[in-house]
């Protein structure tokens, strides 16, 4: 069966209908391929591949669709977030619009114990559009899409941490301590990533 098929002159994916039927009723707003296995042969890193989809099927996936309700509301009456920015080391910072909201990714080592280092990419939603500290304002906020949890990324270093059992409300009633999550060594709120799934896996288990 033909999924997705590389037209070599323009360099585009060409998609079966069926599947583009498939992503459309998921909601998604992209796709991602990953590393495949092949019986016998040798493991290869796949290309990355990110279809995206018309304005149509944009407008029927409504990015905003996969962030929590009581988020929705905030950002739609235009709400700030109220704390005193000397206290929170990327200052005062300004939510987005709920019209800004792009799906996007986070890129994390899987392990750096390995010499080449291979990296995975994490489904995550961007919050924090503006910052008056100098510091790049993406991520500082964060919602994970499948995780369903809050977070924080650090773009200059590629970590990711989790705010644990965390709604809007907790960070509306104590921003600061989520906004400097990233600069403090034990913050009280933030997990690293990798922590946060062994947790999971255990729990589950």
């Amino acid at each position: 069966m033909s999924i997705a098929t590389l037209e070599e002159t323009s360099r585009r994916w060409i998609v079966a209908s069926d599947v583009k039927e498939a992503i459309k009723q998921a909601r998604c707003t992209g796709i991602s391929f990953e590393e495949a296995y092949v019986s016998g042969k040798v493991k290869r890193r796949s290309r990355k591949l990110d279809l995206s989809l018309d304005k149509t099927d944009l407008q029927t996936s409504s990015v905003a669709q996969l962030i929590p309700e009581d988020l929705r509301s905030f950002l739609e009456s235009r709400k700030k977030l109220k704390y005193a920015s000397s206290a929170c080391e990327p200052g005062q910072v300004f939510l987005k619009k709920l019209s800004q909201l792009e799906m996007s990714f986070v890129r994390i080592e899987k392990d750096q114990s390995t010499g080449a280092p291979e990296y995975y990419d994490i489904p995550a939603i961007s919050l924090t559009d503006e910052c008056e500290g100098g510091y790049d304002p993406e991520f500082i906020l964060l919602w994970l899409t499948e995780e369903k949890k809050y977070g924080t990324y650090d773009t200059d270093h590629g970590i990711l941490w989790v705010f644990h059992d965390v709604t809007w409300l907790n960070i509306v009633k104590n921003p600061v301590a989520y906004l400097n999550a990233q600069w403090e060594v034990n913050s009280e709120v933030a997990t690293l990533f990798d922590q946060f799934l062994n947790y999971r896996t255990m729990k589950e288990s």
